[in-house]
């Protein structure tokens, strides 16, 4: 006995071992073709019936065909075509008026006066003529020197003052008795930077940014630092910085 079109699926969905889910999926497939059958099966059963009943009316009626071409001559004869009489539109299309004014802009030229350069030869004074090129070249060096003076004059704006009168000193502070092994910032107050900073207990000296920076006007130890051993009650914590 033959295997049907379902079993065939499912013996291939088990030799390449199929999932549960494509299982399921393969039922519903098989559902919905069963269904598709179904339905043109009725399609079939329709359309047969259909054809019998138009062989039985065609049959009924003698000389049908003949009638059927009668009908066509008497309708294209009696029924004229309509007449459709569009008039003809004429859309005129005007194109926008555009008044565009020229802007009013004017630029003047900066108004440089560049002095002709002064020659002495053999003692004696002389003036000489210079081209607009060398004029130009002038005026960009002018620019250049100016530009380069300003940028010196923000650079010693912003640079910190340390060296002159006063401020050269070197200020030591002792911060033994501020020790808790607990705390790790400590004021310093207005300084122009820490020089060092030494300690009892290890390490000894301790390094800038490893082991401390600047926050304004204190010191911060970093997390490298034990505070419970190198910042505890009883050790000696000394710092030098400039004021």
């Amino acid at each position: 006995m033959p295997i049907t079109k379902k079993q065939e699926r499912i013996l291939k969905l088990a030799e390449r071992g199929g999932t549960d889910k494509e299982l399921l999926l393969l039922e519903e497939i098989s559902a919905l073709e069963e269904k598709v059958n179904e339905i043109e099966a009725q399609l079939k059963e329709e359309m047969k019936k259909m054809m019998s009943e138009m062989a039985d009316v065609k049959t009924g009626i003698p000389h049908f065909s003949e009638l059927i071409d009668s009908i066509k001559t008497l309708a294209e004869k009696e029924i004229p075509a309509p007449i459709v009489n569009i008039p003809e539109t004429k859309v005129e299309v005007k194109a926008p008026i555009v008044n565009i004014q020229p802007a009013n802009v004017q630029v003047s030229a900066p108004n440089v006066n560049v002095p002709p350069p002064i020659v002495t030869v053999n003692s004696e004074t002389k003036k000489v003529e210079i081209d607009e090129t060398t004029k130009e070249a002038i005026l960009d060096l002018q620019s250049a020197v100016e530009g380069l003076k300003k940028e010196n004059t923000k650079i010693k704006e912003q640079r910190p003052v340390i060296f002159g009168p006063g401020k050269t000193r070197v200020v030591p502070l002792d911060l033994s008795s501020s020790l808790n092994g607990v705390t790790k910032t400590f004021f310093v107050g207005t300084n122009f930077g820490i020089i060092g900073v030494w300690g009892s207990s290890s390490p000894f000296p301790f390094r800038p940014i490893v082991d401390y920076t600047e926050s304004g006007r204190n010191i911060v130890f970093n997390a490298a630092i034990d505070a419970s051993i190198s910042l505890a009650a009883g050790q000696t914590l000394m710092l030098q910085y400039l004021r």
